[in-house]
């Protein structure tokens, strides 16, 4: 397994990289908003206690998303060999549905960022509401397919009769957790957009 940490420390630092290459070197993004390390005699300690108030919820809530799938994880391991790679397919089965449902999510985020930033509340809110009906109409309509095809999604990524079998019978309480997973991942940014980091980590 040597090779798959390394793949992954390669890519990230690859991806820095690049992202210092087109948006610093070559295009010069950063000049406008960083005038260099003078910049430091601006932090201050109200400044520092207000982004930590922004801060601290959002990396509790956050962890907690970490923590809870490898809690999951460890728990499932107890079950058996066959039952910890069904719950390992029915998470990348999650995942499938929360690409779409996030990436609604950085839509509405970006839209209802932009318009608090320009004073229309009445946009803002119309933008979330917009998105969440989006978002439910999305993870509803993936609940329905993981349900409806529940050997399908099984196929993706094992030929074990046995392991089928067992995600045959978990694929309506998968499906349930992916609609509800994927639109606490849309609502909970929206939280944080809107400047209610306490709200998100309490849900």
């Amino acid at each position: 397994f040597d090779g798959a940490p390394l793949a992954v420390s390669i890519a990230a630092w690859a991806e820095l990289v690049l992202l210092w290459l087109i948006a610093c070197k070559i295009g010069k993004k950063h000049r406008s908003t960083w005038p260099g390390w003078l910049c430091l005699r601006e932090v201050t300690a109200s400044r520092v206690c207000s982004y930590l108030r922004l801060y601290v919820p959002n990396v509790l809530q956050s962890g907690s998303e970490l923590w809870r799938f490898q809690l999951l994880s460890a728990f499932a391991g107890l079950l058996g060999e066959v039952e910890l790679s069904a719950h390992m397919i029915g998470f990348r089965v999650i995942y499938i549905g929360y690409i779409c449902v996030f990436s609604l999510s950085m839509a509405g985020t970006q839209r209802v960022g932009s318009a608090l930033g320009s004073n229309r509340p009445a946009d803002a809110r119309m933008s979330c509401y917009v998105g969440a009906a989006f978002a439910i109409a999305c993870a509803f309509a993936l609940g329905v397919v993981i349900s409806t095809y529940k050997e399908g999604f099984a196929h993706i990524f094992t030929d074990s009769p046995e392991l089928i079998e067992v995600c045959k019978v978990l694929a309506p309480k998968i499906a349930i957790a992916q609609f509800f997973m994927t639109l606490a991942d849309y609502f909970i940014p929206m939280l944080n957009t809107q400047g209610r980091p306490n709200a998100a980590l309490a849900s």
